[in-house]
């Protein structure tokens, strides 16, 4: 692949046996099937273009609800995944049931439409240069390269970078450009060496592209072949189902194993060893046999660009593509930036952080001794007009002693009472969709939770629902009734249990329809037993 998208992690390949049954079922399939399997296809593959169209899926990004909520474009490409081998298969079914003079013509038809796209490709293979270049790029990078002992050469770069963009050539050419250590060598052998080397890429995209188009070829001759057996009768119809099924398998399978086969896979102790090896700090963290803390990492960098922190330990940090809103705002003005604010880290559970020694060759576990634990009483409540108030008083709190929330909030909390020397709550078991805890307070009080605030989850206490308001910009908190109590967040989301339903509704009347189906093709069959024997 050579083309704008700046990296690519495989193809969505649907295998030229599909393809050609595909433009069968445009010519023989009738309207009423045909007819929404090509429109959604079609706009599959329209959604798919993302950029490259931007006349509509601009316009769908900004208007259609949750359409921005992908992924990527691509994710679209699904759609046609599922509607090609179905026209496919009605394509088959239709012709096999056909008169055979007009079948063979329907045929004919498609043999002409198939080799138009195969002389599409052989055009396109004897046109393309198959090249993706920047020049004026490669001319500034090689006139880079010549001062590249210049004190301004990071800054050109950037100038570089900012005015001209990057291509698919232009990275393979600075990389290996780069790359190339030997001090003998001058400026224009290197970047011979570099030219020669793209050039000999290109030549593999030629050589790829070639055997792509021969093989795709060979298979769309072999299912035009099954198809004309098919209606001269020659085999039984069923052989040329299975057949046609085994030669698409024989054309997929191939492809999928390019990408993933028996070297994409190794054992656990080989993963752990290579991608979670176990740190110093970790060793250190894991002694502790406390399991409910957590622990932020400042050693590799930005702390929400790093996962692996997570195998071993409850992470504050980690990576998501799409992170909660109230979550992303403390990340940009708490967290972020390099200087965490402390307190934050405190309500956040960060019983340790992880560091880089002195040397920078080990990491180091730095306990926080003011980590708050999972839940606390609070003595006071400041509530504050709107969430740029509540971000802002956030930079100089006490977590331990103050809840900072929205005046939204103040009918659920109400006034916070002093906290009593013998008050206590604690967790008591976390799961991810129940989490409970126990609490002791002679008086009413505010509890604040080490749990990030959510629409989907309820809290009860003793069993009966209580509302959650939402402290610190992220947590969450109730207002505790004196006494002994028993409490519990649960994971309900409205839209799990109507879709659960609904499935489940949908599942039986599906069950329902196949006995109904099968039974009326026992009766015919009987009935037309009955009226031979007659």
């Amino acid at each position: 692949y050579w083309g704008d998208k700046t990296f690519t992690t495989g193809s969505v390949y649907l295998g030229a046996v599909i393809v050609v049954l595909f433009l069968l079922g445009l010519i023989v399939v009738p309207c009423k099937h045909r007819g929404w399997l090509v429109v959604g296809s079609l706009l599959g593959i329209i959604l798919a273009w993302g950029k490259h169209l931007p006349e509509i899926n601009y316009f769908l990004f900004d208007y259609l609800p949750l359409y921005n909520k992908f992924r990527t474009p691509e994710m679209a490409l699904v759609i046609p995944q599922l509607l090609f081998p179905a026209l496919a298969a009605l394509a088959v079914e239709t012709i096999s049931e056909m008169d055979p003079a007009k079948a063979f013509k329907s045929l004919t038809i498609a043999g002409i439409a198939t080799a138009s796209l195969f002389a599409i490709a052989g055009g396109l293979y004897f046109s393309m240069d198959y090249s993706k270049e920047n020049k004026e790029r490669t001319r500034a990078i090689v006139e880079l390269a010549a001062n590249a002992q210049d004190p301004s050469a990071q800054a050109k770069m950037q100038e570089i970078n900012n005015k001209f963009n990057s291509y698919t050539d232009n990275r393979i050419f600075e990389n290996f450009l780069f790359q190339i250590q030997s001090s003998a060598k001058s400026l224009e052998e290197k970047s011979e060496q570099a030219k020669a080397f793209v050039n000999a890429v290109r030549q593999d995209r030629a050589d790829f592209f070639k055997s792509d188009i021969i093989r795709s070829l060979i298979f769309s001759l072999l299912t035009f072949l099954a198809l004309f057996l098919l209606i001269r009768r020659t085999i039984p119809a069923v052989a040329v189902f299975g057949g046609l099924a085994l030669l698409s398998a024989a054309d997929l399978l191939p492809k999928g194993m390019e990408y993933i086969n028996d070297k994409a896979f190794i054992n656990k102790e080989q993963q752990q060893a290579t991608e979670f090896g176990m740190s110093q700090a970790d060793q250190i963290i894991l002694k502790d046999k406390d399991p409910n803390f957590r622990v932020f990492n400042l050693a590799g960098g930005d702390p929400f660009q790093d996962a692996k922190t997570s195998y071993y330990h409850k992470s504050i940090g980690g990576y998501h593509p799409a992170k909660m809103g109230i979550y992303d705002d403390l990340i940009a003005y708490q967290l972020g930036g390099g200087t965490p604010n402390p307190a934050v880290l405190n309500m956040l559970n960060a019983k340790y952080l992880i560091d880089r020694s002195e040397d920078g060759k080990n990491t180091v576990a730095i306990p926080n001794m003011g980590a708050l634990g999972n839940c606390w009483f609070v003595d006071a409540v400041q509530y504050v007009d709107g969430p740029v108030a509540e971000m802002k008083a956030m930079n100089d709190f006490n977590p331990a002693d103050t809840a900072i929330a929205d005046k939204s909030f103040q009918s659920i909390l109400g006034n916070a009472t002093p906290v009593d020397s013998s008050a206590s709550i604690k967790q008591t078991s976390f799961d991810n969709m129940k989490i409970s805890y126990t609490s002791s307070n002679p008086n009413a009080g505010v509890a604040v939770f080490s749990e990030v605030f959510y629409k989907d989850w309820n809290a009860y206490i003793d069993g009966k629902p209580a509302p959650i308001a939402r402290v610190n910009y992220v947590l969450r908190a109730l207002a505790v009734p004196a006494g002994n109590h028993t409490i519990e967040f649960r994971f309900e989301p409205k839209v799990f249990q109507t879709s659960y339903t609904l499935s489940l509704v949908t599942g039986w009347l599906l069950f329902v329809l196949l006995l109904g189906g099968i039974f009326l093709a026992w009766r015919e069959s009987r009935q037309s037993t009955s009226r031979s024997e007659a």
